[in-house]
């Protein structure tokens, strides 16, 4: 039999996950009363089974209060049936004694829960607690839910129960359940709280002491605080509470699945007195799981993204009609620096990953996000080098890293960037530094491989076939990819080529591309240096000095060079520098100074400020604060180009974002209703921005590019693309497409443009006139 009951219980026992995301919802005023009975939460687990949409909660916390039976702790006075006095507390019905109004110093055993309820807390008692109770899964070595015990600077009363009803009370203790999705309702109702209907929360009353001590009281507050909490040692131990602490289940199936949302779940315990005395109120925030399926698209979405508008900046470099050329390294440095070209490729790749790396990091700050919003964000991290890999940990992959049971299970407590790490799935604050560099690095050295392996490729072509188009040894300059290539260059000149490759790449890379990532996992390294690795501390702190060190260098070579015009027409100074001024005008060369030493201050701001959001949020306000009056008062790009507006309206919007994000700070207790819209708002602003700044942008991009290969007049084709429809339209060059597709090659007009050439090889090969 004892076999059989306990494989019962291991059968109906459900699985779910400790969230720390909760906190009591009883008023300041009635969390700081020693005598008001109150239930204080301390543990919470829930689960979520997305294909039967049922969500189960289980809270765990003991009882604090002097009174059973007078919840708000003030003496009972008898009313008077003259009239003389004014009843300031309530009436109390038949059960009240007739020789006046008394204090209740302690609760009697038995006196209010009758005979059954002792029974069935005597019997088995935690094996009894367990049933149908959450049994927690949590992530980490420490579980920190020593901080959700009774403040001990109060000097709280521990004689109070829970208890299922009074004589002197007309109702019983009652359990109100109330779930909202933002604004919207997704579920209210009200049950007992002791008692066993159906849809109650099964509590063994009277509630208040450790599951494995009697229903006993004395006077004596130590002796029964260490009845309620237990040993001191013992209070983060989450086994150990999970078994000993009372604890109520909340099960309900709910209409949906609420992906890309989050949950807030409020119960409250209102006591059957007549002034219904709330004696606990919990508020919890459950965030589903997103779906595998929709984690997948939104990566691929995002670098797909990216993707596309690098594949459109290439083509409008290499096939503008103005300097479009095959070469790349012209092509890649904006050699010429033509303003129809700029005003083609900007915005570009750079602009749309760093746009991703502000949105990532943005949402790494350390504030009370919606339970949604980190899990989104998470899905670009791959933007900022952070994937699920914990390479310093060495644990394996795992994608459910904290999530557990259907939900996120992030720690409320750890900074932002910690929460953002988990979102992603490292196990560990040590993983973060060691993914970025890594990857970093990877990365670095793949691009030096890849493009060694084509320029030799291309230059043993050459010689097997006999046919060599150009030298290039002129070319071999330091390249954005570091690649060389060697053939009839002396060997110092070789040398020198290649130390300037090597600096051209690390700039483009460090400098352009990952400088924001990389100062932000550097300095959020020394934030958690304390109880972090000493070797990690270390590696941040070179990396940091030499990417400083080589950025103060770089800048001094640019802001004090001789000639600036040489920065320009020079094509190896371009490709050393030129990543980091090649867009602006010449006169406003000196202006690179202010987006680079921008990311620098934002790095530091995502990683050193960590311990303070409110402060993050400032200074990365007064960043794009500064680069908006920067970019109005310099206009350091051509007109043509309309980048000058662009940057205005990236940096208007960046600082909308962050504004926004006020509602998310902590001290300012904003409403689960007031964060969930803030957060749809951001990442709708976001997707805005991606959409319209950067995707139509580049489609816009490819679609002029095929339009301007029918324009005959090139200076009639500068311009808008408006201005380019209209030549159209005006030298009917419609007509010319017709011809290439239905019309001999011998009777083309002549010079006939680019793109028409290749639609004429395509309609001689089809011989489509037959």
């Amino acid at each position: 039999m004892l076999l059989l009951l306990a494989l019962s219980l291991f059968v109906c026992q459900a699985t779910a996950a400790l969230v720390s995301t909760f906190d009591n919802c009883l008023p300041q005023t009635a969390r700081d009363s020693p005598t008001r009975l109150q239930f204080h939460p301390i543990l919470v687990a829930a689960e979520f089974d997305s294909k039967l949409r049922e969500l189960t909660i289980t809270v765990w916390g003991t009882v604090t209060g002097r009174s059973s039976t007078s919840p708000a702790a003030r003496r009972k006075i008898r009313r008077d049936l003259e009239g003389t006095r004014e009843l300031w507390v309530r009436e109390w019905d038949e059960g009240y004694e007739k020789e006046g109004g008394h204090e209740e110093e302690g609760w009697v055993a038995g006196r209010n829960s009758g005979v059954d309820s002792l029974k069935k807390r005597q019997f088995n008692k935690i094996a009894q607690a367990n049933i149908s109770q959450a049994s927690p899964t949590y992530f980490g070595k420490v579980y920190n839910a020593g901080y959700r015990f009774p403040d001990p600077s109060i000097d709280y009363n521990y004689t109070g129960f829970i208890v299922d009803r009074d004589q002197s009370w007309k109702y019983a203790t009652k359990f109100s359940a109330n779930v909202v999705l933002a604004s919207f309702l997704v579920y209210k109702n009200d049950t007992f709280f002791c008692e066993k209907p159906i849809n109650s929360v099964n509590a063994i009353c009277p509630f208040g002491n450790r599951v494995s001590l009697d229903n006993s009281t004395t006077t004596d507050r130590t002796d029964m605080m260490v009845k309620r909490l237990g040993p001191e040692e013992f209070r983060n131990d989450v086994t150990y509470l999970t078994h000993e602490l009372p604890s109520f289940t909340w099960r309900r199936v709910l209409p949906s699945s609420y992906q890309f949302a989050s949950l807030g779940a409020t119960f409250k315990i209102t006591s059957g007195d007549a002034d219904a005395t709330n004696v606990g109120c919990i508020h919890i925030e459950v965030t589903p799981e997103i779906q595998k399926g929709y984690n997948t698209a939104l990566t691929w979405l995002s670098a797909g993204i990216l993707i596309f508008v690098g594949i459109a900046t290439i083509l409008a470099s290499a096939l503008n009609p103005w300097n479009g050329t095959t070469d790349v390294f012209k092509f890649s440095s904006n050699f010429g620096m033509d303003e129809d070209m700029l005003r083609l490729v900007t915005p570009g790749f750079a602009d749309c990953l760093q746009w991703l790396q502000f949105m990532v990091l943005t949402g790494s700050l350390s504030l009370s996000y919606p339970g949604f919003y980190q899990p989104i964000i998470a899905n670009g991290a791959w933007s900022v080098l952070l994937l699920n890999t914990s390479l310093f940990s060495q644990a394996p992959i795992k994608a459910n890293a904290w999530r557990a049971d259907g939900i996120y299970t992030f720690q409320a407590w750890a900074y932002g960037f910690e929460r953002l790490a988990q979102a992603v799935g490292l196990l560990t604050a040590n993983d973060i530094l060691v993914s970025v560099l890594a990857y970093f690095a990877v990365l670095l050295v793949g691009a030096v491989v890849i493009f060694q392996l084509w320029f030799w490729g291309r230059w043993a072509f050459w010689k097997l076939t006999g046919v060599e188009e150009e030298d290039l040894t002129s070319r071999n300059w330091p390249f954005t990819a570091g690649a060389l290539i060697f053939t009839g260059v002396e060997a110092e000149r070789s040398l020198l080529i290649q130390y300037y490759c090597y600096l051209g790449l690390v700039s483009r890379f460090a400098f352009t591309y990952f400088l924001l990532p990389v100062v932000t996992v550097c300095t959020f390294q020394f934030t958690i240096a304390d109880h972090s690795a000493t070797a990690l501390t270390a590696i941040a702190c070179i990396v940091l000095i030499t990417i400083l060190s080589f950025c103060g260098l770089l800048c001094y070579m640019i802001w004090t060079h001789d000639r600036p015009s040489e920065l320009f027409d020079d094509l190896p100074t371009l490709l050393i520098h030129g990543t980091l001024y090649n867009t602006h005008r010449e006169k406003h060369l000196r202006y690179f100074v202010v987006p680079i030493s921008m990311n620098i201050l934002r790095g530091i701001t995502f990683g050193a400020l960590q311990p303070s959001g409110i402060a993050q949020i400032t200074i990365l306000a007064a960043c794009e604060i500064v680069t908006i009056l920067a970019v109005y008062g310099i206009k350091p790009y051509a007109r043509a180009t309309s980048m000058n507006l662009w940057h205005f309206i990236f940096s208007v919007v960046r600082l909308l974002t962050i504004l926004l994000m006020m509602a998310f700070v902590p001290s300012i207790n904003a409403t689960d209703a007031v964060k969930g819209w803030t957060g749809w708002v951001i990442l709708g602003i976001h997707a805005v921005v991606l959409l319209f700044g950067f995707v139509l942008k580049a489609l816009q991009t490819l679609l002029e590019l095929i339009v301007r290969g029918y324009s005959t007049d090139e200076e009639a084709a500068r311009g808008g693309f408006a201005k380019v429809r209209r030549d159209i339209s005006r030298t009917g060059c419609c007509h010319h497409l017709c011809v290439v597709l239905f019309r001999k090659p011998e009777t083309f007009p002549s010079p006939l443009p680019p793109l028409g050439m290749q639609m004429m090889n395509l309609g001689s090969r089809l011989d489509l006139d037959k």
